[in-house]
């Protein structure tokens, strides 16, 4: 998980009441084996809010694309006059709308009129964490937390768990892109990753004209959901897949599991310096608006 002299004040990683029980932090069991690097979810994730950003480091040398991203991105996406991008926003597992609104907060800041994220909430809940005093919460007595898919010993102990994304899920998303779509892209973070992924082949092709895949995994325990993807492969739709190179999603190597469902030529690498987030630093912020960019709208 890197060093964690580097990760800075714990005091500025934001408001953790609203993203729900740690318990309840992702389907843990496509993790692998906690020997291997531990199980810890989403303990290591830095909420800014919009408000602060990390050292890029030096510049990648390996296969992230952030040195042939277009440079001016962020000022170009900020001076946008066209019609938004119209994003489609999953939030992490044990988490909310409202809390992966502002996880992402620094993001729809350099965005700013380029796009307009739409959050979705997983129709399953997870357990409520109180919130904490002085917090952000906007004063609520407990944040919720909810679950796009899950395993039936590790999210919430619902013998149902492993049919939540075919018999829930999937089936409110189909109904909430009808009522509220079209979409040009989707986001999704950590296990609504693993979601917006299995969710592009189980929809049109067109329904997306990309997709930003961020520290997200292959969901091996649905072998339902599993069948759709192998039958989807090569997936067509343009993906960034955005990792952080101290989260053990990346280090373990699940979330590079995603890459070959897709035409080789459909796929970005954005590897950030931080841990099991979107990206924090001005790099690759920037690469990931580059990328988000050549959908304009005119």
């Amino acid at each position: 998980m890197g060093d964690k002299a580097s990760w800075g004040d714990k005091s500025a990683w934001g408001d953790k009441s609203a993203w729900g029980d740690k318990s309840a932090w992702g389907d843990k069991s496509a993790w692998g084996d906690k020997s291997a690097g531990g199980d810890k979810g989403m303990d290591d994730v830095p909420l800014s809010g919009g408000s602060k950003s990390i050292d890029s480091g030096p510049p990648c040398t390996d296969n992230c694309a952030s040195a042939r991203a277009d440079p001016e991105a962020t000022t170009k996406a900020k001076a946008h006059a066209g019609r938004p991008l119209r994003i489609l926003v999953l939030h992490g597992g044990g988490m909310n709308g409202e809390g992966m609104q502002y996880m992402i907060g620094n993001l729809v800041t350099e965005c700013g009129p380029l796009v307009e994220f739409v959050y979705a909430q997983a129709p399953n809940l997870g357990e409520a964490q109180p919130a904490e005093a002085g917090s952000t919460s906007g004063g609520k007595a407990a944040a919720a937390g909810y679950l796009w898919m899950g395993d039936a010993e590790k999210q919430a102990h619902d013998p149902r768990a492993p049919d939540w994304w075919q018999q829930d899920s999937l089936p409110y998303l189909l109904d909430f892109i009808n009522a509220n779509g079209p979409f040009d892209g989707v986001l999704g973070y950590s296990m609504g990753c693993a979601g917006a992924f299995s969710l592009l082949a189980a929809v049109p092709p067109s329904t997306f004209r990309f997709a930003v895949l961020m520290c997200g995994y292959v969901p091996t325990n649905d072998p339902a959901t599993m069948a759709q993807l192998e039958a989807a492969r090569p997936l067509q739709v343009p993906a960034l897949h955005v990792q952080g190179r101290q989260d053990q999603m990346t280090t373990m190597g699940l979330a590079d599991g995603m890459i070959p469902y897709f035409a080789p030529d459909k796929v970005e690498l954005c590897k950030h310096p931080g841990g099991h987030s979107g990206p924090y630093d001005p790099r690759h912020v920037n690469q990931l608006v580059a990328f988000l960019l050549r959908f304009a709208p005119p």
